[in-house]
C-alpha cells in the first residue's frame, strides 16, 4: 500500500469511499455523516486545497482516504468538557474512510503514521481529530495510535463530537 496526495482523478473514488462509510454508519446506528457529510463536492474542494490523501493498493485501487489540514479547525477553538493538551500549532485529521473490504488491515494506523511524519516535517507539535461518540471503530483506531480524548466540539450541522489529540515527539 502507498499513500499519496489525492488528484482530481481520485475524486469519484473518494466520494465512493465516503458513501460506503455513510452506509456503514447508517446500518450501525451511527448518525455521523448522515446530514452534511462529505461528498464529491467536499472531495473536490479538499483535492483543490491539497489536503486530501489516498491509500492506494499495489494494483491502483483506492483503499482509503483522509484529510490532513494544517490551517486549523474552527470548531477546535471552542473545546468544552475538557481542554487541549497543547496550545501550539496542530494539524487536523478529518474525513477518514477505509474501503469496507480493507477494514482490519492496519490502514488506519498507516494513515496516522503518514500524518505524524508530515506534522514532524512541518514542525507541528500535535495532531487532532474528532469523531462521533458512537463511532467505536474510529475511537478505537485513534486511541490505539496514541490519541487521547480531550473534550468535545460542536459542528453547526454535524453536531457534537469527541475531540482527540496526540502530542508528537
Amino acid at each position: 500500500m502507498r499513500i499519496r496526495e489525492a488528484s482530481y482523478s481520485d475524486i469519484e473514488g473518494i466520494a465512493a469511499l465516503y458513501d460506503a462509510a455513510r452506509r456503514y454508519f447508517a446500518g450501525a446506528g451511527i448518525p455521523q455523516w448522515q446530514v452534511g457529510g462529505p461528498d464529491e463536492i467536499t472531495a473536490f474542494a479538499d483535492v483543490e486545497d491539497g489536503i486530501c490523501y489516498v491509500v492506494v493498493s499495489p494494483e491502483g485501487r483506492l483503499e482509503g482516504t483522509f484529510v490532513l489540514d494544517f490551517s486549523g479547525e474552527p470548531a477546535y477553538e471552542r473545546l468544552f468538557e475538557g481542554a487541549w493538551s497543547t496550545e501550539g500549532e496542530y494539524a487536523a485529521l478529518h474525513r477518514v474512510a477505509v474501503a469496507p473490504e480493507c477494514k482490519g488491515r492496519g490502514i488506519g494506523g498507516e494513515m496516522i503514521a503518514f500524518a505524524e511524519a508530515r506534522c514532524r516535517d512541518a514542525g507541528v507539535e500535535a495532531l487532532r481529530g474528532d469523531t462521533h461518540e458512537k463511532n467505536a471503530a474510529m475511537r478505537r483506531m485513534l486511541e490505539k495510535n496514541g490519541f487521547v480524548a480531550c473534550g468535545r466540539v460542536r459542528y453547526p450541522v454535524a453536531g457534537e463530537r469527541i475531540a482527540y489529540e496526540k502530542i508528537l515527539d
